[in-house]
């Protein structure tokens, strides 16, 4: 028995940011632990932000549109596409780091449990694993559901990172915002369903410093040569150790070629894309794309590239699947599913 993916949905904000708003904005600078590096300014193009993030425009929410607003559009799309009601939940879990109650209670989870009127939820919280938090919510939602029979369940990944970036930062072309959910509910094919999941966290040797939030709410990453290598190096890692465990009823492997259908990394630079697709040898069909209209959205990244793969038909039933995400921390989370 496993747990499948019932419906999946998504929602991004109207407004899009092209990368002439950032051009427009020149001159950057670049973010160093002693604050901004000043004497060396950064002038930014349209090329560059393609050819070194991968990013032609972005979404970015409106005044007003908090990220219980975005989670709650997404949730209601997975919902219909589940063909479920609100009552039918029995937990909420949201993925995000951008909740914009101050007092940082209740949960996003709560308040959007609130809108959409769903009266028989038992857990409602929130994860806050950063860019890695959508995989690590599957694989908590996994564990309940496995343990205590819980579903369906909503598992929902949401940011609203726009509130959070420094315009004058040369990394700001980076973030967007977004939301997406699925349903996930209890199939007796053993065949299908949540089938691994794998976490790793390694703060060591200044890691946790690498990318973090600022005295000032503003979102810093000092070190993105660094982020970079290591995303590249840890989220093919833990899809290789996914891949050679994993077994078709046949007894064939996932790593084998051709039978991994799809994998859907975080959305965080092309070139960390580039980099895990050539390591793991994935023909370009195998590996999900959207960064270029939305750019680095955290935790809802893999959220929204999940819905969207579904969406596309490149996600159908009997589809071999793993997802895998790395964020601040460092902190990487990776789940594979038979749809």
């Amino acid at each position: 028995m496993g747990n499948i993916i019932l419906g999946a949905g998504h929602y991004l904000p109207a407004k899009v940011l092209t990368n002439q708003f950032f051009v427009d904005k020149n001159p950057f600078y670049e973010w160093t632990p002693q604050g901004y590096d000043l004497e060396n300014p950064v002038e930014t193009t349209d090329e560059w932000i393609q050819q070194m993030m991968g990013i032609k425009e972005r979404r970015c929410a409106a005044p007003g549109e908090e990220v219980h607003h975005m989670a709650k559009n997404a949730l209601t799309m997975a919902l219909e596409n589940a063909k479920l009601t609100p009552n039918d939940l029995e937990a909420v879990i949201v993925a995000t780091v951008t909740q914009e109650n101050p007092r940082q209670f209740p949960s996003v989870a709560c308040q959007v449990q609130e809108m959409i009127g769903a009266n028989n939820v038992g857990y409602a919280f929130d994860v806050g694993a950063a860019c890695a938090g959508y995989t690590t919510a599957m694989a908590i939602a996994d564990a309940l559901m496995g343990k205590y029979q819980l579903g369906p369940v909503a598992v929902v990944g949401v940011e609203r990172l726009s509130k959070m970036v420094d315009y004058k930062d040369k990394n700001s072309p980076l973030f967007g915002d977004g939301a997406g959910a699925v349903i996930l509910q209890r199939e007796e094919d053993p065949h299908r369903g949540i089938m691994w999941a794998k976490g790793k966290s390694n703060p060591h040797e200044g890691r946790k410093d690498w990318i973090y939030r600022d005295d000032q709410g503003k979102l810093r990453m000092p070190c993105g040569n660094q982020v970079l290598k290591e995303a590249t190096r840890e989220l093919t890692e833990i899809c290789r150790e996914g891949l050679s465990t994993l077994r078709t009823p046949s007894g064939g492997k996932w790593d084998d070629e051709g039978l991994l259908d799809m994998g859907i990394f975080h959305q965080a630079n092309i070139r960390i894309l580039e980099g895990v697709q050539k390591r793991l040898r994935l023909k370009d069909q195998q590996v999900f794309r959207n960064i270029d209209r939305y750019g680095n959205m955290s935790s809802a990244s893999a959220a929204v590239a999940l819905s969207e793969a579904y969406e596309q038909g490149k996600i159908k039933e009997g589809s071999r699947v793993i997802m895998a995400c790395i964020g601040s921390g460092m902190v990487t989370s990776a789940v594979a599913f038979v749809a």
